[in-house]
């Protein structure tokens, strides 16, 4: 997963978010299992998943890069894109390279978790930092 270049910093006030994930043909099992692991990490920091207007929304789906053969309408290949908004302004990117119909079938969960880590590395933590005891 590569980060676009001007990443921007997510504004200090923010504490909620959403997830939005693009349908793609044959690969609603992978993109689910993406956004439970954006949903896992994004709340490890401390965001909470928001009810009403969210401070962030985490657009997942991939970019298709194969042909569309029209009596094949499953994804074969494409890039794996995550996408941070804040409102409407894009806060970061990531792309992973191109994916092949083996990747996208049989990525795992470790693969998912590392390709979430990096995208949101770099991203605060808002979690309260734990007391202690003394």
């Amino acid at each position: 997963m590569a980060l676009d270049k001007g990443a921007q910093p997510v504004p200090e006030t923010a504490r909620t978010f959403v997830t939005e994930t693009r349908p793609a043909p044959g690969r609603s099992r992978l993109l689910d299992r993406v956004e439970s692991e954006v949903l896992r990490q994004m709340q490890a920091l401390g965001y909470r998943p928001a009810d009403k207007v969210p401070d962030l929304r985490v657009g997942i789906r991939i970019d298709r890069t194969d042909a569309i053969i029209p009596v094949m309408d499953t994804v074969e290949s494409g890039r794996l894109t995550l996408v941070l908004y804040s409102g409407d302004e894009v806060l970061r990117t990531g792309r992973s390279p191109n994916l092949n119909s083996i990747d996208l079938d049989f990525m795992s969960d470790d693969e998912i978790a590392a390709r979430v880590s990096l995208f949101l590395a770099g991203i605060q933590s808002v979690a309260p930092v734990p007391a202690k005891n003394n």
